[in-house]
């Protein structure tokens, strides 16, 4: 399975032509299909997309990781540009709006609701975590035998009858069964990274992990390195094989802290970085 990470956060030297920004979209071939993991804040992925070469018109999957305008704001330019793909997602991205009180100032972050009436063909609602082919997932969050990340407590959900602190069991992860273990993608991770990959392997009754892949929602200043630590060293106890490329809504120190602890393990992920799994 050959990956393209279209979008991210950060871009390395070899790609200061391609964009970055605060959002993250992941492309993958399987199976003679062509998936697409999110589509960042803009239509600058699509940007990327062309100069390496992933013809987004072309995709025949779209999943839509959680609400937040980060991982949906280029949906608008997804669907015009692209008239046959599915897309999956929460029914909660469409239903309920979605808000930021980072540094104690209000920001809407919801998807575009007018999408869901102008293109309602084009939306397939997961409702319970579903197989999607014999060896593809769609988890939605079930599991908390862990916390969850510090920083989700400024972020806060609406169903029109008042606002309350999100719990994320709305966020889909996409799990992909192979022959030597699972690969997850989770885009913000926000149940955090051991709560999402335990959701998956319950799911699709597999222990084996081969590779997560995506953002970790560790933020700078709200977690503590200690805290970081600890989750390393129990993903290397609980998943020994498993390699973790990551990005996005994960902080540089904490970054740094999660490379430190987990060595080759662990793999930046950055706009234009392929891999093949």
């Amino acid at each position: 399975m050959q990956i393209s990470v279209i979008i991210d956060n950060r871009v390395s030297g070899n790609n200061e032509f391609l964009c970055c920004e605060h959002g993250l979209s992941i492309y993958f071939e399987l199976s003679g299909k062509k998936w697409l993991f999110d589509t960042g804040a803009s239509d600058n992925f699509i940007i990327n997309a062309e100069n390496i070469g992933i013809r987004i018109s072309e995709v025949d999957y779209l999943v839509l990781s959680h609400g937040h305008n980060d991982h949906t704001g280029g949906l608008r330019s997804f669907l015009a540009l692209n008239r046959k793909a599915t897309v999956f997602l929460s029914r909660k991205i469409a239903e309920a709006s979605f808000y930021s009180y980072k540094n104690g100032i209000r920001r809407d972050i919801s998807t575009e609701k007018a999408l869901f009436s102008e293109y309602k063909e084009r939306f397939s609602f997961i409702d319970i975590s579903s197989l999607i082919s014999g060896n593809i997932g769609l988890v939605l969050g079930r599991t908390l035998c862990y916390p969850q990340p510090l920083a989700n407590r400024t972020l806060y959900i609406s169903d029109g009858k008042g606002e309350k602190t999100d719990d994320f069991l709305h966020e889909l992860a996409l799990v992909v069964k192979t022959n030597d273990g699972i690969v997850i993608f989770s885009a913000c991770t926000h149940l955090g990274i051991q709560n999402t990959i335990k959701g998956c392997c319950d799911f699709m009754e597999e222990s084996k992990v081969k590779a997560f892949i995506g953002g970790a929602h560790l933020i700078d200043g709200a977690e503590k390195p200690m805290n970081i630590r600890k989750i390393a060293a129990e993903l290397k106890v609980q998943y020994p094989e498993c390699v973790y490329f990551v990005g996005h809504c994960i902080g540089d120190e904490a970054l740094s802290v999660l490379s430190s602890e987990m060595g080759a393990k662990l793999q930046p992920i950055y706009s234009g970085f392929t891999f093949s799994i």
